[in-house]
């Protein structure tokens, strides 16, 4: 079982991951995903 700690830090670091990926395609122009 995760700990509430846990659970926090993994969506933390998504979220990161979503807004680096976003951040990527922007300055690379992709549309087409």
């Amino acid at each position: 079982m995760e700990t509430n700690r846990q659970k926090k830090i993994g969506g933390v670091i998504q979220k990161d991951l979503v807004d680096i990926l976003q951040g990527e395609v922007r300055k690379n122009g992709v549309s087409n995903l």
